[in-house]
């Protein structure tokens, strides 16, 4: 029986890792990831997907994003270790949608705040909230 579980448990988390690797560097809720393994017609529970999700995120293949505190939680496939180090994100305030941006614009504004203000910022939980054009348009 323990055999049983434990392929089922492997296979459930070959199914989200998946569903990650497909959305290359969307970043995704636990319930984004849920929503697409029901369209492919698989059952899996939220808190599955998001048990599944942290273990991977321990193991960092995938990189986990907290924004606005405990209130919005994603998830990104790394593609691999290089992947996401000196990014930042756009918030949408509207829809909610964690968009991933490098930009060498705001890479120097990051230095200059490095060289003039002795501040070094963490890329990687930087967030510009605003509004995305979907949402622009549907205004």
């Amino acid at each position: 029986m323990a055999e049983t579980n434990q392929g089922y448990k492997t296979r459930q988390r070959d199914l989200i890792l998946e569903v990650l690797k497909k959305q290359g560097n969307r970043h995704l809720t636990a319930q984004e990831v849920t929503d697409l393994l029901h369209k492919k017609g698989t059952a899996v529970g939220k808190s599955t997907v998001y048990r599944y999700l942290e273990k991977l995120a321990q193991d960092g293949i995938v990189k986990k994003y907290t924004v606005d505190g405990e209130k919005s939680i994603c998830y990104q496939f790394l593609q691999s270790h290089e992947t996401c180090i000196n990014h930042y994100h756009l918030k949408c305030e509207k829809c909610g949608k964690l968009i991933h941006m490098e930009c060498e614009t705001v890479d120097r504004l990051a230095e200059h705040i490095f060289e003039h203000h002795n501040f070094h910022l963490n890329t990687a939980k930087c967030v510009f909230y605003g509004v995305c054009e979907n949402c622009k348009k549907g205004e």
